[in-house]
């Protein structure tokens, strides 16, 4: 069975050559546990201020908030039971009983897919707004997005489900003591990819496409204003390609504390075996990824 990346997994490694000491696990402790809260709170009013203002939830606005609340949610319940498991194997040598895995896995992973495909929407949103704007009024329908909201968050529960029944992927524990995801067979891989990595792509497609626009675009309009002793196309489409530009990076950031975990235990699980500190590290990115979401 191939291992799958989330939530600081080990699953090629049998035994650490070498722990963390005392200090430093209580201090990774510390700092992940009041980063997760504090993401779970900037997240959650951040989503507040936009689902409780008409106008923010005007457009994409309706997304943006389930989005952030999903962040939430992950801050709030699951990254912290994943690191106060993996505090409780190192230190206090407890394990939980493999079936918590299944419950707070099915947690993590609903909210995990909701929340990459209402990204992608969110892309495909702003894709359709910056370079269609004459169609947007049809796509930014709001009923359209409340329903597409309940649709993606029931069928990413469906899709988490499959995990506790063994279907292409199984709910599994690591040697850290934390919770995670094998695939099975390509049916799991299928899934984790229409889950996770499809998304992404999706997201970075939409906003490559956006960024590309914008900058041609601007090129156009600069040999109009040279022609033009008035500068009247300049100023908005210089607000635009700076907004693109702002998207563009955070979803780059937002790429990177996603990837990195996921790439470094494929490449080079070994180095995780003998470095179970990098491991979590490493894991931690993800979760920094969504704390400094409504930053970004």
């Amino acid at each position: 069975m191939n291992a799958t990346n989330d939530s600081f997994l080990l699953f090629n490694s049998t035994k650490f050559t070498s722990t963390p000491s005392t200090e430093l696990l209580t201090l990774w402790a510390s700092w992940y546990l009041t980063f997760c809260y504090g993401g779970a709170v900037s997240n959650s009013l951040v989503a507040g201020l936009i689902l409780a203002n008409v106008r923010l939830r005007a457009g994409c606005g309706l997304l943006i908030g389930h989005y952030l609340i999903a962040h939430a949610a992950l801050c709030f319940l699951s990254y912290p039971a994943i690191g106060i498991m993996i505090y409780q194997k190192l230190m206090l040598h407890w394990d939980l009983e493999i079936r918590f895995c299944g419950i707070l896995m099915w947690i993590h992973m609903t909210i995990r897919y909701a929340g990459n495909w209402i990204e992608s929407y969110v892309a495909i949103n702003r894709l359709v707004a910056l370079c269609f704007p004459f169609q947007y009024r049809r796509f930014a329908n709001q009923r359209l997005e409340q329903l597409m909201v309940i649709v993606l968050w029931v069928t990413a529960g469906c899709l988490a489900c499959l995990g506790c029944f063994d279907l292409g992927v199984v709910y599994a524990k690591s040697p850290l003591g934390s919770c995670g995801i094998l695939q099975k067979d390509g049916f799991g891989v299928l899934t984790f990819v229409v889950g996770y990595y499809g998304p992404l792509g999706v997201a970075a497609a939409a906003y490559s496409v956006i960024y590309l626009k914008l900058l041609l675009d601007r090129r156009r309009r600069k040999k109009i204003r040279q022609a033009n002793q008035r500068n009247g196309f300049q100023k908005p489409n210089r607000k635009r390609v700076v907004k693109a530009n702002m998207m563009f990076v955070a979803f780059l950031w937002n790429s990177v504390c996603y990837l990195v975990w996921p790439m470094t235990l494929t490449v080079s699980p070994e180095l995780q075996r003998q470095r179970p500190l990098v491991a979590l590290l490493l894991g931690s990115l993800q979760m920094v990824g969504y704390v400094t979401n409504p930053v970004t």
